[in-house]
């Protein structure tokens, strides 16, 4: 958003109402695989398979709850200019970044 601030604010714009979209189809399918991976509830802690998932799923929370703290706390003031706004944006977006990092390394376990 420093270079060219209008193109910033539109890419902002159109990724903030992609999003929530595109994580609602992730969550759908993460679902329905768990559902046909772990057939019962004891088995999330007696499985290899549902103890990647709890670890993945604890993971997702925290992601889900930064993503939250850009949309309803960062994004607005970011796209209207501010500085300290968007400079905490960006550095939640960084945090952000290493957390599906470490999700797609307890995915490769």
């Amino acid at each position: 958003m420093r270079r060219d601030a209008d193109a910033g604010r539109q890419a902002l714009r159109r990724f903030s109402r992609l999003i929530p979209l595109c994580v609602t189809v992730l969550v759908v399918a993460g679902l329905l695989l768990a559902a046909v991976q772990v057939r019962e509830p004891a088995a999330l802690l007696s499985t290899a398979y549902g103890k990647v998932l709890l670890a993945k799923l604890a993971l997702l929370v925290i992601l889900f709850s930064l993503a939250a703290v850009n949309r309803w706390g960062y994004t607005g003031p970011a796209m209207a200019g501010g500085r300290q706004a968007a400079r905490r944006l960006g550095w939640v977006i960084v945090v952000e970044m290493l957390i599906v990092l470490a999700i797609f390394a307890v995915a490769a376990t």
